[in-house]
């Protein structure tokens, strides 16, 4: 009978290792694999973006129409490509998002956001987080659309998000004619801005009237001997003018029955006009 002797010690460990090895490396193939050629990868990939971009739409239209029953000064934002992002390790993409954003004095802030969040979640199922001075809310919603209220010094803003979709789903971000609203061409001209370029939002309101809550910015930068600052604007603000921030490089105001807000970063200059929803 033939006498086996166990193998060494350090070679069995030494195939163990191996066997590790192989199995990892087999693993790692079959995720690339799938991740290739699997229908869907992740659940989110099943929603495609013209079922997520009603679901921002829709969150947009709520918000515009609940800052104009109140009475605020906000701006509406463009749907605009916010970037790349991935949804897996090997599959990249991008996502779309639009800006509500309500301009209001510090120390309105805070109410002003629970107000707002009070209304949205009738709809939708809003988490409380940040501070008591400056709250957020946010939430996952129907098609994975991500929903978040957030608060600065002087904005409240409501930012529909489309969530990361594959690089082949993809939408043109359209820019409707419009005519250049006179205040806001009146605010560059005080600064001395030369040719600013403009841009609008625009979302539909409540209701079957196909009426639009729509801001037009004209976007430019001062003049190099200009001073740093908004005063001109500021010194001429009509003297019925309800404001609602009045800061050395921000102001926003209503006045007969718009939103105007004219800021300062750096030296770029960015003026608005808005027109609100009707009242309900």
């Amino acid at each position: 009978m033939m006498n086996l002797k166990p193998l060494p010690r350090r070679v069995w460990g030494a195939m163990r290792r191996r066997k590790i090895t192989v199995a990892i490396a087999a693993w790692g193939l079959l995720v690339a694999i799938l991740a290739f050629t699997a229908p869907s990868v992740t659940v989110a990939e099943q929603s495609p973006l013209a079922r997520a971009l009603p679901v921002v739409n829709e969150a947009s239209t709520l918000a515009v129409s609940a800052l104009s029953n109140d009475g605020e000064a906000f701006t509406v934002g463009a749907l605009v490509f916010d970037g790349d992002c991935s949804i897996t390790l090997v599959r990249s993409g991008h996502r779309y998002t639009r800006s509500i954003t309500a301009h209001v004095d510090s120390a309105e802030v805070a109410p002003t956001a629970h107000r707002l969040a009070k209304t949205l979640k009738k709809k939708y199922p809003l988490v409380k987080g940040g501070t008591d001075k400056r709250p957020r809310y946010s939430a996952i919603v129907d098609e994975y659309v991500a929903l978040e209220l957030s608060t600065d010094d002087n904005t409240v803003t409501w930012k529909s998000e489309t969530g990361c979709r594959p690089d082949s789903d993809t939408t043109a971000v359209l820019q409707p004619p419009f005519n250049h609203p006179a205040e806001a061409a009146t605010a560059m001209d005080l600064l001395g801005v030369i040719s600013p370029s403009w841009t609008i939002g625009e979302v539909s309101c409540l209701g079957d009237g196909g009426t639009v809550a729509r801001t037009a910015w004209a976007t430019g930068r001062l003049p190099d001997d200009a001073d740093a600052d908004i005063a001109a604007v500021v010194e001429r603000l009509p003297g019925d003018a309800i404001v609602r921030v009045a800061k050395e490089k921000h102001v926003s105001y209503l006045w007969q029955g718009r939103s105007l807000t004219v800021s300062l970063t750096g030296r770029v200059v960015t003026a608005s006009a808005t027109q609100a929803c009707p009242s309900a």
